[in-house]
């Protein structure tokens, strides 16, 4: 038994180094992917530092979803979108842009979910200051069902900051 040890020692040692590299990786990454209805975002495998959780605007930021909305149900679900506000900032949201601090302009029409999520302007948050340590978060694409219905996202609320891999 001791000369079996003695001989696979370089291949028990691979082997827990290994094991140990792949437990801490899993313990501060995770991996999402896009299995909404509607993409949102311009790709659909994230990778997620869940140890990273020191967002800003313009980084992709995965979170729980604990608002209740319309087209997705389930509280508690894993989103993934872009912050383009954090506490203090001010929006402004009208049908065809997002005016963020008077001077940021973020053009994404609403016309899409307006029409097939039946919904009207309305529905639409028109006005916000972000409250401290809480974000507001926009997809990218015409179908994006995102902050300007259901609000601002919590710190606490932060799974990490994701990064767009395809």
């Amino acid at each position: 038994m001791l000369i079996f040890i003695k001989r696979e020692r370089p291949i028990l040692i691979v082997f827990v180094l290994i094991t140990l590299f792949f437990s801490l990786f899993a313990s501060r990454y995770t991996f999402g992917f896009n299995n909404a209805k509607s993409n949102c975002l311009y790709t659909w495998f994230f990778l997620v530092d869940k140890w990273d959780k020191d967002i800003k605007p313009g980084d992709l930021a995965a979170f729980y979803m604990n608002k209740e909305n319309k087209f997705y149900p389930a509280a508690g679900m894993a989103w993934v979108k872009r912050v383009v506000a954090e506490g203090g900032d001010h929006l402004v949201i009208h049908k065809d842009q997002t005016i963020i601090n008077n001077t940021v302009i973020v053009k994404h029409s609403l016309d899409y979910v307006l029409v097939h999520g039946e919904f009207t302007m309305d529905d639409v948050i028109p006005e916000i200051t972000v409250p401290v340590n809480e974000y507001f978060l926009m997809g990218e694409t015409p179908t994006t069902y995102d902050s300007r219905f259901w609000g601002t996202v919590k710190q606490k609320e932060i799974i990490g900051k994701a990064y767009a891999i395809l």
